[in-house]
């Protein structure tokens, strides 16, 4: 039992450190003109994958967190997936929506995909 306490309070160290190093950081502004995702018409019963994109000047997208919602009457869920490098995408972020979260020191410039949805 106290190994396990033990274990859990050493993982909530690591996760309150990290959110203190993630305070520390100053905020980069970024002059963002757009963030899109895509669309398309296909018949019923068939799969597809749209981009979730971000167009961006210097000095870039920084981090990002971005909420897409989609009519499950329409659409099944079928894979959720990240940008490269450090980003997360969350399937079950809500009830019919999913959250990408990213972070770029070096920031995003320019057309970045920040992640893809596919639908069945």
């Amino acid at each position: 039992m106290n190994t396990i306490r033990t274990r859990v309070l050493a993982a909530l160290a690591v996760v309150a450190s990290a959110i203190a190093m993630v305070a520390a950081v100053a905020p980069a502004r970024a002059d963002v003109d757009s963030i899109t995702i895509g669309s398309a018409a296909v018949p019923p019963g068939t799969t597809v994958s749209v981009e979730l994109v971000a167009t961006a000047t210097a000095p870039g997208i920084g981090a990002w967190i971005v909420d897409v919602e989609y009519d499950a009457s329409l659409l099944t869920l079928k894979e959720c997936r990240p940008a490269e490098g450090v980003a997360l995408c969350n399937p079950d972020y809500g009830e019919h929506a999913v959250r990408f979260v990213g972070a770029a020191p070096e920031g995003v410039k320019g057309s970045a995909v920040l992640g893809g949805l596919t639908f069945d």
